[in-house]
């Protein structure tokens, strides 16, 4: 009898662990059995049953709407979704949730469109938490009502939750959702919603894909989705079908791109908070007549333009202390009642362009706290038809040293004319000081200033004589308005050399 050596020990302990991990090759028996039970039960109508559901010697992962994990062999993905005619009546075809609780490692299950009757078992649907890796669930279209939602709402590692085409009817059971705190898609598709007038969806996490489910709502007037992560382009499909919507809360939400040509109807819009950028992103804004509430505050604009609207009330602290990228800033030809104080832009040091003109006074503007040292260097600076302290504002003033256009007309501003402000920037280009008190002489800057094209000093108190010099210290003038003054005297030939002006006005002196 032939002797064969023995085996070495290591290679026996290798045999041992291919035996060990033979199940590796295959689906686990328990999940085959459980699917084979979920055939049975699942499937009214066997023809619809997958035919690879057999109980044969098959694996499993390989059956039709079965994922496995490629490594562990364990179910965890179930397409069920269809699993009958929806034309055929069935009589009491009610999901019993525990047939899916061997599933341990499952993550995504689809039951979509199926015409359950019910739940076989109120527990059994809230045990599906046990499955703590369940992400994905696709209950749309399979009939449930309110109650579902309390279910639901127990397994909370879901991320992603379809309920879109069911029999919701109202939304006083969306709070039983409150528990699923890692969900970031949520798909309601609320068409029975057709009254709903108000919903509030803040503090959650649900994405874009959210806006297009309340494209029926077309009763919705105010929308609170605040703290979300709608990151990106708002879709603007989920928007504008919302014809009656008057107020839209999408604060804290990392929102970037223009939408808001479909608002035009808005009362109250909130967009603080998110990663608006520029002037593109609020084409439209001009078109919102209606608008009486704006919020946007704390993102990144460089250029902010509301100018030539109706917006009324008062212009707070913290909406412009928190826009510290503005590098343009237009609030002109609005109804403001008030203007935070200008100590406000005490972190903007990149603003450039500053601009606030009123159709008439009235408004209220504190340039000075007496402590505030300006860091931002203006390069236009327009504030007429405004009530403002002279002495505030000239101190603001004197701390600007490359101005090239100054607008300080009807402030009702005393005192002697500002010569300095010329001095002080040298690369001046126009000068606006109509329709003020300003009294005395008109004096000269102390040296040339050639880049000034434009002095507009009209209506103001001033007197004396015209400078007979003026042509060799504003050489470059184009348009000059002394009307209005009491200036007297002779005109000086001197405005004979000024070879590029285009306009005088000496009248009413």
């Amino acid at each position: 009898m032939t002797q064969f050596p023995p085996i070495p020990r290591r290679w026996l302990s290798l045999v041992l662990v291919q035996l060990n991990d033979y199940q590796c090759f295959g689906c686990h028996e328990e999940e085959r059995l459980a699917l084979l039970k979920l055939k049975t039960s699942f499937y009214p109508d066997e023809s619809y049953a997958p035919s690879s559901w057999e109980d044969n010697d098959s694996d499993c992962c390989g059956w039709e709407n079965v994922v496995c994990d490629k490594e562990t062999k364990r179910v965890s993905k179930l397409f069920l979704n269809s699993s009958w005619d929806l034309r055929e009546v069935y009589e009491d075809l009610f999901l019993d949730a525990t047939l899916f609780l061997p599933f341990k490692d499952l993550t995504s299950l689809n039951l979509s469109s199926n015409m359950f009757s019910g739940l076989a078992d109120n527990d059994g649907f809230e045990r599906l938490s046990k499955l703590n890796k369940l992400r994905f669930l696709d209950l749309s279209g399979s009939y449930f009502r309110d109650s579902i939602l309390a279910h639901v709402g127990a397994i909370s590692s879901l991320t992603t939750l379809y309920l879109a085409k069911n029999l919701m009817t109202g939304v006083t059971h969306l709070q039983e959702l409150a528990a699923l705190s890692n969900l970031d898609e949520l798909d309601l598709s609320l068409k029975k919603l057709s009254k709903l007038k108000v919903l509030n969806l803040n503090s959650n996490k649900l994405n874009m894909s959210t806006l297009l489910s309340l494209g029926n709502l077309h009763s919705l007037k105010r929308l609170y989705i605040n703290d979300n992560s709608l990151e990106g382009s708002i879709t603007i499909e989920g928007l504008n079908s919302l014809r009656n919507m008057e107020v839209l809360d999408v604060s804290s939400s990392n929102i970037s791109s223009n939408f808001l040509q479909v608002l035009d109807y808005m009362i109250g819009l909130y967009l603080r908070d998110n990663t608006l950028n520029g002037t593109t992103d609020l084409l439209g804004l001009c078109k919102l007549r209606d608008l009486e509430e704006l919020d946007l505050s704390h993102n990144s604009f460089k250029v902010l333009d509301i100018s030539r609207n109706r917006f009324s009330g008062n212009i707070s602290s913290s909406f412009i202390s928190s826009l510290i990228s503005l590098e343009f800033l237009s609030l002109s030809h609005n109804v403001f009642q008030s203007l935070a104080p200008f100590s406000s832009f005490a972190n903007h040091s990149k603003l450039e362009v500053f601009e606030l003109i009123r159709d008439n006074n009235g408004l209220m503007v504190e340039i000075d706290d007496h402590n505030w040292v300006p860091r931002l260097q203006l390069k236009i600076f327009r504030l007429s038809g405004c009530s403002v302290d002279e002495g505030s504002m000239f101190k603001f003033l004197s701390y600007q040293y490359d101005l090239r256009v100054i607008d300080l007309s009807d402030n009702n501003l005393e005192g002697d004319f500002p010569t300095w402000l010329m001095e002080n920037n040298t690369r001046m280009v126009e000068l606006y000081l109509k329709n003020n008190s300003f009294k005395g002489q008109f004096p000269l800057p102390s040296r040339p200033s050639t880049f000034i094209s434009v002095v507009d000093i009209s209506s103001n108190q001033l007197q004396g004589h015209i400078p007979s010099n003026i042509s060799v210290y504003l050489p470059n003038l184009k348009h000059r308005n002394l009307s209005t003054n009491s200036f007297k005297g002779s005109i000086p030939s001197s405005f004979g050399d000024m070879k590029n002006l285009l306009a005088l006005d000496l009248s009413n002196n």
